[in-house]
């Protein structure tokens, strides 16, 4: 991070008076996302004369749409100043909610944000806004053109009164990237391109990765008990490792605080066998959960799911079966107990965040998953054989939630009444019963991203469970009325 904060193309950009964007690239693991962190939270932190916004991505369907980061950018500058929106506006806000909420109106097209965000800007009278977008590379591609039309429309729109709007964005060094900031951007916004994989730079990154080793080292070290000797040993070992990244370190001190050392051969023992990739850290934290197949399954959901699950859905994904009828069919888990329980599957594999489960990194989800091109032309893998690599295919992946979602609705626990009632009241009664939402919204498109040609199932038994969920009246008019009206929401939401 101290390489990018102190390098001159930064240091030019954060000093501009001007509207300016800075595009930082570098390979997966190099700590983009930690520094785009740092740089909100701390370095650029807003002030009384800078409003900072970010918006980072996790992952899921609905944090790929150009309309969502625009939606929880707008969110802030309204938090922060309200008084960057005319009355007129801020009438409109109070009526429509969807600001306080993060949310955007199924009527809120993408071109009302946008003039909604160049009015917001323009009404900043005095001081600069940073606006910091993480993983711009994950951002759908036909949806990332209409984000940096806003960019660049407004220089066109400066005036001497107009206060200074800066752009960071962080992403992978894609070509089609630069491509699209080359035709859209530089003859209109003066840009900045902070490359961390040049030469140059990457030895930079290494450099200050060696720094990070001997500072963990030091720190573990004195956690741990360790010697001198015991130390340099391990420097030693882990500084000889080549192309390591950021995340590389994170994983690898993780496996070395779960060791047992007593002495210096034991480190070297231990160095043996240390990744020297992530996939295969990855690899290793995974082959040691203590059950296979819960960790799988876990995996399954988490991969496929439209949106990040929480603790209490996870739990009865995972106690939920074919002839279950009621909560009190399962035996479920007290929240931080089953958090725990999801670490010792899982390790650092998977992370909780605000009860909300994620995976760690997106190179997290590649390793997992293999690509479309995989998955039809079957191309053999180079390299050692990792157990975990490639091993959830989407099409299993989506057949077990969709399972799990037929299941839920097939639960006597839905009362149509409530189909009458107003949005808000349905909320709340769907909101009280854990993945009935999620399930009435989504079991259709698990079901027909699912595979249903392997281990158990046939294409034949496959159409008997739709038609036997399809004869149960409560189920299908549920669907109908509530999880299709969802996901029509949705959907405007992303076409927008």
């Amino acid at each position: 991070m101290r390489m990018v904060y102190s390098h001159p193309l930064f240091r030019n950009w954060q000093q501009s008076n001007a509207a300016s964007l800075l595009w930082v690239s570098a390979d997966p693991g190099c700590g983009k996302s930690v520094l785009a962190r740092y740089l909100a939270d701390d370095f650029l932190r807003s002030t009384d004369t800078r409003t900072t916004c970010y918006f980072f991505k996790d992952g899921f369907d609905d944090q790929k749409s150009s309309t969502t980061a625009l939606c929880y950018i707008l969110r802030q500058i309204f938090k922060q100043r309200p008084g960057c929106f005319s009355d007129q506006i801020l009438r409109k806000l109070e009526e429509d909610k969807w600001v306080e909420k993060g949310e955007k109106k199924p009527s809120t097209s993408f071109r009302d944000l946008r003039d909604l965000f160049m009015a917001a800007a323009i009404g900043h009278e005095t001081g600069e806004i940073v606006c910091i977008i993480d993983a711009l590379d994950e951002c759908e591609d036909s949806r990332r053109n209409q984000l940096i039309d806003p960019i660049s429309n407004f220089h066109s729109h400066t005036t001497a009164r107009t206060p200074v709007l800066k752009f960071l964005l962080t992403s992978r060094p894609y070509w089609g990237i630069r491509r699209e900031f080359s035709q859209h951007l530089e003859r209109k916004l003066p840009m900045i391109h902070l490359s961390g994989e040049s030469a140059e730079e990457a030895s930079k990154i290494s450099r200050e990765i060696d720094l990070v080793v001997r500072n963990r080292i030091a720190d573990d070290g004195r956690k741990l008990e360790l010697t001198e000797e015991q130390q340099n040993v391990l420097r030693e070992e882990l500084t000889r490792v080549p192309n390591h990244t950021y995340l590389w370190v994170y994983l690898i001190f993780d496996i070395i605080n779960r060791s047992i050392i007593d002495r210096a051969e034991d480190i070297r023992s231990i160095a043996n066998t240390i990744p020297e990739t992530v996939d295969a850290a990855y690899d290793n934290i995974l082959s040691k959960s203590p059950d296979i197949g819960r960790a799988r399954k876990i995996l399954h959901i988490i991969v496929a799911a439209a949106r990040p699950l929480t603790l209490q859905e996870m739990d009865l994904a995972l106690a939920i079966g074919p002839k279950h009828r009621s909560f009190g069919d399962l035996e479920l888990v007290p929240e931080t107990r089953f958090r725990e329980n999801i670490r010792q599957h899982c390790g650092l594999f998977v992370v909780v965040v605000d009860s909300k489960i994620y995976l760690l990194h997106q190179t997290a989800r590649e390793f997992l998953v293999p690509s479309l091109s995989l998955e039809l032309l079957g191309s053999p893998l180079s390299g050692p054989k990792l157990q975990w690599k490639f091993s959830l295919h989407p099409g299993e992946s989506n057949r077990i939630l969709a399972e799990i979602c037929m299941w839920r609705l097939s639960w006597s626990d839905i009362n149509l009444k409530t189909l009458q009632a107003s949005q808000q009241e349905r909320h709340q009664y769907i909101a009280k019963r854990t993945l009935l939402g999620y399930s009435s919204q989504y079991w259709a498109e698990h079901f027909r991203k699912g595979d249903w040609n392997g281990g158990d199932w046939t294409i034949e038994k496959a159409t008997k469970k739709t038609t036997e969920f399809y004869t149960s009246n409560s189920c299908v008019l549920f669907w109908t009325r509530h999880g299709r009206a969802a996901a029509s929401r949705d959907q405007r939401r992303c076409e927008c």
